[in-house]
């Protein structure tokens, strides 16, 4: 990542157990001089319903960073991958649009969590990055046949409660 340095060995203090220092996706964008300072995010994903339990924040400086001897910037984004919508719990309140609520849940939410990527950001993300040609076909097809493998057997599953090989 540009500048940073990792180290030969497990930082001290760092449980043995330890080996992402709980972050599971690393982007960054280095700045052609080299130079330190990159744009880095960091990526917790989180795929059960105790997403609430994963604020990155809480563990950027005190379980990953330690893991760098010179860490890759000192400034970062956090972010969250869940995939279910935001809103997937969210009850009709009668005196608030809906939209509005949802809304105002999600800036709290990016206060504990940073940007969230929900199911339908990442949909919307995909889409953007198939439209501008970024990736070959084949990676696209070989996702979309995955997926609707899946769906057909999750549906097969709702159904009847068995899944076929």
């Amino acid at each position: 990542m540009g500048t940073a340095l990792a180290p030969e060995e497990r930082p001290l203090g760092l449980s043995a157990n330890a080996a992402d220092g709980t972050v599971d996706i690393v982007a960054w964008r280095p700045f052609l001089d080299g130079q330190a300072a990159s744009i880095v995010a960091y990526g917790q994903v989180a795929s059960g319903r105790n997403w609430t339990a994963k604020p990155i924040k809480s563990f950027i400086d005190g379980h990953f960073l330690p893991w760098f001897d010179k860490a890759p910037s000192h400034k970062h984004i956090e972010m969250l991958f869940v995939p279910f919508p935001q809103h997937h719990e969210q009850l009709e309140e009668k005196k608030e649009d809906f939209r509005t609520v949802a809304s105002e849940k999600a800036r709290l939410r990016e206060n504990d969590y940073g940007v969230v990527i929900d199911r339908l950001r990442l949909a919307e993300l995909m889409a953007s990055s198939k439209v501008s040609g970024r990736y070959e076909t084949s990676d696209y097809q070989t996702h979309e046949a995955f997926t609707l493998a899946w769906v057909e057997g999750a549906l097969e599953y709702a159904a009847d409660g068995t899944v076929s090989e």
